[in-house]
């Protein structure tokens, strides 16, 4: 089965068959022997995004973790927002995200206050909703954006950002199904103890 992502002729044209993916020929692309190669080249990627998002962020005191937490609260602008909602959009465990959070309040850039139905929920906010992101800051973030898409076309450049979101979807998806099969095993494994004694 081959399945084709971009169109032919933009050195972008990437067809899989029989496991493994191949840039077009012709086009100086490599034979990419596995999913492991293409893991590799992603998680190379993010690392260097992060050493050059703390490098820049080093001088504002904050450090790429804590400015997406902010961007998250500044996108949530008038929406109460959990301890929970912060863990499930980052992606982090509640320790990592009260972690952050301890170190924003420290910052003075975030308060956190008990929920009024709930006290056992600690709802997250901005100290101050405009200017928590300085312009200078904006504007950097912006230069390394452009920088990772030297040389894309703005097609490219949305094909690309298409693909990472349906990777990302694919791996939701697959997480999703792994975990509700991990809770049905579990579920099996104490049923067969409890019948067993």
């Amino acid at each position: 089965m081959i399945m084709q992502y971009g169109k032919k002729g933009t050195g972008i044209y990437i067809a899989e068959k029989a496991g493994k993916v191949y840039n077009e020929p012709g086009k100086g692309g490599a034979l990419m022997e596995s999913v492991g190669e293409i893991s590799f080249l992603i998680k190379k990627i993010h690392d260097d995004i992060i050493e050059i998002g703390n490098r820049v962020l080093r001088e504002q005191n904050l450090t790429v973790s804590q400015l997406y937490v902010l961007e998250f609260l500044r996108r949530r602008d008038g929406l109460e927002t959990s301890v929970g909602d912060l863990c499930e959009n980052m992606g982090v465990s509640h320790a990592t995200a009260i972690g952050l959070i301890r170190r924003l309040v420290q910052k003075g850039m975030c308060t956190v206050s008990t929920g009024e139905t709930d006290k056992r929920v600690r709802h997250i906010s901005l100290v101050r909703k405009e200017n928590c992101l300085p312009d200078a800051l904006i504007e950097k973030r912006s230069d390394v954006q452009a920088e990772l898409l030297k040389g894309f076309t703005d097609g490219e450049a949305e094909m690309f950002v298409s693909m990472l979101h349906r990777i990302n979807d694919n791996l939701s998806t697959n997480r999703s199904r792994m975990q509700d099969e991990g809770e049905k095993a579990v579920c099996a494994a104490s049923e067969d103890r409890g019948a067993a004694g």
